[in-house]
């Protein structure tokens, strides 16, 4: 580990509350509803209905309605960490709306789904400004494609290195899993996730092998496991993380 990202480690871990990041509040007892990497999806069938059962892979983390209130509030989410700077996207296909979140670390936190009347800070992040930690950010919501309300949450790191990685987070995960977030997702564990998905139980390896390698083709992807993806994306390299795996939210 370099020293510049081992003091910057330090310093992150000590301000959150250690690598269980127990001072990160973001969706207190949310339910996980679909974690990260390749898990079982949807395809859209005609008329915009939602049919379960296939392989697909998950960008971000999910997590459902909850009965628990903070702050007095229901189903609200809440900044985890201090941006800097943060950004809204009004229209989005598929996800109804985006509330983006940066920080100076060198990621970014993508929120989808929120009805724009839900928006706390629809006003700051439309003129790109700074949000505080544990700052009200609105309710979860079912804008776009979405099957009931939940909050969907992406990790982004694109471009802060020659390999489009955020050396912050990396240096998280090698702490918390060791070599773990550096392996490929091996075939066990591409079978374990099409044996089951009802529309690919009981698929021949060599189809499996064949659909899992076109559908990592179809987005780009040049590594993947449950940690972390890297993608091709407009010939931009971009790396997704599993907030569940490193913030447990």
């Amino acid at each position: 580990m370099k020293n510049g990202t081992a003091v910057g480690l330090k310093g992150f871990l000590a301000e959150y509350g250690g690598l269980n990041f127990d001072n990160v509040v973001f969706r207190p007892r949310a339910p996980f509803t679909c974690s990260f990497g390749l898990v079982k999806r949807y395809r859209v069938l005609a008329g915009g209905k939602l049919e379960w059962g296939t392989p697909g892979i998950h960008f971000g983390v999910d997590r459902g309605a909850s009965d628990c209130t903070f702050q007095g509030r229901s189903n609200g989410m809440f900044a985890p960490f201090d941006f800097y700077k943060s950004g809204w996207v009004a229209d989005s296909a598929p996800f109804g709306t985006e509330l983006w979140l940066h920080h100076a670390h060198g990621f970014s936190l993508r929120l989808c789904h929120m009805w724009p009347k839900d928006c706390a800070v629809i006003d700051t992040a439309t003129a790109g400004a700074a949000i505080t930690r544990k700052a009200f950010l609105g309710t979860i919501g079912a804008n776009g494609v979405a099957d009931g309300i939940h909050s969907h949450v992406e990790l982004h790191s694109a471009g802060f290195t020659a390999g489009g990685s955020c050396a912050l987070l990396d240096a998280i995960l090698r702490e918390k899993y060791y070599q773990a977030p550096d392996q490929e997702m091996d075939i066990h564990e591409v079978a374990k996730v099409y044996s089951e998905c009802a529309l690919t139980k009981g698929m021949p390896e060599s189809q499996m092998v064949a659909a899992y390698r076109e559908l990592r083709e179809q987005k780009g992807i040049t590594f993947l496991n449950r940690f972390k993806c890297v993608r091709r994306v407009n010939g931009k390299v971009v790396v997704y993380y599993s907030t569940e795996h490193l913030f447990d939210m």
